[in-house]
């Protein structure tokens, strides 16, 4: 009788795997977001079962395992932040369609997450390079005028050129300036 459990709990959880990635496909449309997702669960589930556990498992064990699981690789706190997201959205979705026991995780709440820095590989802008980002605007028109304007205050005064541009949605390094 124990097997037959063991069974059904493995069945359970691969349909609520299975459900789960069918609702997040379903809400964005992305056959890349389906593939990333069922790896990073895949990769989850099986650290899980190396330790002795699986998806239903009980809740504290859970935490603990998912804190290490996230933090191989030494990734940079975005991948981490990222991989306890996906499954943190599995307990969440799992829980909230009764997929699991109760006494399963719930979400991941308790392990804490990374800091990130927005701005962290921002590069600064060279004198060089915001004059010939300036020199690209076209100032035939209203907007352009406003362009220049807004760009061109900060140089003028010693810099702030990347920041403001940054905070504007522009990139800017060797190769020239694109939209984020």
């Amino acid at each position: 009788m124990d097997v037959l459990s063991n069974q059904h709990l493995t069945t359970r959880i691969d349909a609520a795997i299975m459900a789960w990635l069918h609702a997040k496909t379903g809400r964005s449309n992305s056959m890349k977001t389906q593939r990333a997702y069922a790896e990073t669960i895949k990769s989850f589930r099986a650290m899980l079962i190396s330790a002795g556990l699986d998806l239903d498992s009980d809740a504290d064990m859970i935490q603990l395992a998912a804190q290490s699981w996230a933090a191989q690789g030494e990734p940079s706190p975005a991948t981490f932040n990222h991989r306890l997201a996906v499954v943190s959205s599995f307990y969440s979705y799992a829980h909230k369609m009764r997929l699991l026991p109760e006494t399963a995780a719930t979400d991941l709440s308790r392990v804490e997450r990374r800091r990130v820095q927005a701005y962290g590989k921002a590069q600064a802008l060279t004198p060089e390079e915001a004059q010939m980002m300036l020199a690209q605007i076209d100032q035939s028109d209203i907007a352009g005028q406003r362009d220049y304007a807004f760009c061109g205050w900060p140089s003028r005064l010693g810099g702030g050129l990347a920041r403001l541009l940054a905070c504007a949605g522009v990139m800017c390094g060797s190769r020239g300036c694109a939209l984020r």
